[in-house]
């Protein structure tokens, strides 16, 4: 049998068992819950605080950076590749549905590769390579909420498997960039100079990332819509 079915398979049998066991997965498997987006930056905004050093405020700058990046990177595979279908509406699975997940759910966007897991996988990176303990729990955290998702059908291990490394890589390679003394008393100046403006548009995108940008998609989603009729 193929892997990824026997994964989903397995996982999915846990759904339908107890209307409360479907409540939490769905809610953990739920991209813009305090359990999710949130969680990451607020550790995010702890490490900025916590350290003071400029230069490892400039990296944890390009790490959540390109955890967005590689997120968009994603994105972009998923409509250049073959359409792939979600666990849920392939047949040969016959997989069971949580009472909590609307018919049709993402049924139009492909599966693969996950950039859930990509952007959770990059953003608890990038807390690990600034603290190792919490960034281990973030990813612990991470591997469950992706498991919640193969468990209700939306993704296949294979999904979530190449997501992460997308984004566990694309992190890692960002933090081997150099930051010289010069660009980080550049950096320090303007954002000691401005503050508020930069503190107004860290806390706007800051939210908008601990959503995984939902309101973007759907302005987005909707002028698509005016385009094509």
């Amino acid at each position: 049998m193929n892997p990824d079915y026997a994964i989903s398979s397995f996982l999915n049998s846990f759904v339908g068992r107890s209307p409360a066991l479907d409540e939490i997965l769905t809610r953990l498997m739920n991209g813009t819950s305090v359990f999710s987006g949130a969680t990451y930056l607020s550790v995010v905004w702890f490490l900025w605080f916590k350290n003071s050093d400029v230069r490892d405020r400039v990296r944890l700058l390009i790490g959540v950076a390109t955890a967005v990046a590689a997120a968009l990177l994603s994105r972009a595979i998923q409509f250049s590749l073959p359409f792939h279908a979600r666990p849920l509406y392939n047949p040969a699975l016959d997989l069971k549905w949580a009472s909590q997940i609307p018919p049709g759910t993402l049924s139009h966007w492909s599966s693969f590769p996950s950039d859930h897991a990509t952007i959770c996988f990059a953003l608890a990176t990038v807390i690990f390579l600034h603290h190792r303990k919490i960034g281990a729990l973030a990813l612990m955290w991470t591997a469950i909420l992706c498991t919640c998702r193969i468990a209700l059908g939306f993704h296949y291990a294979g999904d979530i498997a190449a997501g992460a490394a997308l984004g566990i890589f694309a992190v890692a390679l960002s933090q081997r960039i150099p930051v010289t003394v010069r660009a980080s008393a550049v950096l320090s100046r303007i954002w000691e100079r401005h503050q508020a403006a930069f503190y107004l548009a860290a806390f706007f995108m800051s939210y908008e990332l601990s959503v995984f940008y939902t309101d973007f998609q759907t302005v987005i989603q909707i002028l698509m819509g005016k385009g094509a009729a």
